[in-house]
């Protein structure tokens, strides 16, 4: 419907005499697309025996070339652990997209929040969300995460370089 409307403009611009170059300036697309849904579900995963999947639906709309994409990161409770998901809206004016996260056994055991988010329409169009951003949606942003979490990194205990002259 936007869409419509934009073009039924230029040719109104064009019938008045306007030049069409000038016309065309006038659906010129700067507006970034728009954040309007957040789900994640379920909102408390238990990977103490095993692995689990967190569904995360996105929706989103942007007035003029369809959104492209966004993607977020959901940060561990310590900042250590992070986990990322994309969501392809191909173009579409305005639509909801769903993601899976993978949240593997022994992940950091805690409320995991949305850290970092992103999104670009089909010409560029880019919306960032910084932490006062992300602080003020309305949106569901977090979920808690059950596990036997291991948080200790790999130790090298051990290295051969052989030759040892070259």
């Amino acid at each position: 419907m936007l869409r419509c409307g934009k073009i039924f403009t230029i040719l109104f611009a064009i019938s008045f005499g306007l030049a069409q170059e000038d016309a065309l300036m006038m659906i010129e697309d700067t507006t970034a697309p728009q954040l309007t849904y957040i789900d994640i579900d379920p909102d408390t995963v238990n990977v103490t025996d095993t692995s689990a999947a967190i569904t995360i639906s996105f929706g989103a709309i942007d007035d003029m070339s369809g959104v492209s994409y966004y993607q977020a990161r959901f940060s561990s409770p310590s900042g250590s652990q992070e986990k990322w998901v994309y969501f392809g809206f191909n173009g579409s004016v305005a639509d909801t997209v769903t993601s899976t996260l993978n949240i593997s056994q022994y992940s950091e055991a805690g409320l995991w929040e949305l850290s970092y988010l992103y999104g670009y329409d089909q010409v560029n169009n880019q919306k960032w969300f910084n932490s006062d951003d992300l602080d003020s949606l309305e949106y569901q942003k977090q979920f808690y995460v059950i596990s036997d979490q291991d948080t200790t990194a790999p130790q090298l205990t051990y290295i051969d370089i052989d030759p040892d002259t070259v």
